[in-house]
């Protein structure tokens, strides 16, 4: 019984960990290659959840690529894709599991070889 309250509790813990990680996304640049791009740079990893608008910007983007930092202050989830945002945190989460499953028997293998 104490064990399966335990793995509920690391499962909780990694699944709000990819959550905070995924919001830690948004602080990375966006980057926009051409004058297109500049009304739909894209934010989030590891797929694009999140399309901000920076041509009402009053300078001149005459050199590509430009790289631009997600402002806080607007009302973004308007801009939201929620179905990539599903997708980021559920791939993020399933990879943190993994990484977490293989180093744990890595670590029970190690113990059953030096127990002998």
């Amino acid at each position: 019984m104490k064990t399966d309250q335990i793995a509920i509790k690391k499962h909780f813990l990694i699944f709000i960990f990819s959550g905070l990680f995924l919001m830690g996304t948004l602080f990375l640049f966006g980057k926009a290659s051409n004058q297109a791009n500049i009304k739909k740079v894209e934010f989030g990893y590891p797929f694009s959840f999140l399309k901000e608008d920076f041509s009402d910007y009053n300078e001149n983007f005459s050199f590509f690529p430009r790289y631009f930092k997600l402002e806080l202050k607007k009302l973004f989830w308007k801009n939201v894709n929620w179905i990539n945002l599903l997708f980021s945190w559920l791939s993020i989460f399933f990879g943190l599991e993994l990484i977490i499953y293989i180093l744990e028997e890595i670590i029970f293998r190690i113990k059953l070889r030096f127990k002998k």
